[in-house]
């Protein structure tokens, strides 16, 4: 449909941190999972198309997608196509 989902990630903290990345349809069943953790290494910061992390993930529409990391992570998710961009806002979860 020409629309896609980013997510941005940035590991402020001294130490590595696993990231375990989950999509979920619309109806709850999981849809794919960003396999091993992406490891993001202190200060580092990465922004990927979803399908680009999960290529299963292609011509979803609808759902969820769930975040763990084993450190604390400031995040961003992004839904875009070639003419408008639409930021979720970061949610502080403790």
């Amino acid at each position: 449909m020409g629309v896609w989902t980013g997510l941005a990630f940035h590991n402020p903290g001294n130490e590595k941190a696993v990231v375990t990345i989950e999509v979920y349809s619309a109806e709850g069943t999981k849809t794919g999972e960003y396999e091993n953790g992406l490891q993001l290494g202190a200060g580092e910061r990465v922004a990927r198309t979803l399908d680009e992390l999960i290529p299963g993930t292609q011509g979803q529409i609808g759902g969820y997608v769930v975040v763990r990391s084993s450190q604390p992570l400031i995040a961003q998710q992004l839904f875009f196509n070639a003419e408008l961009m639409s930021a979720v806002p970061p949610t502080i979860v403790q």
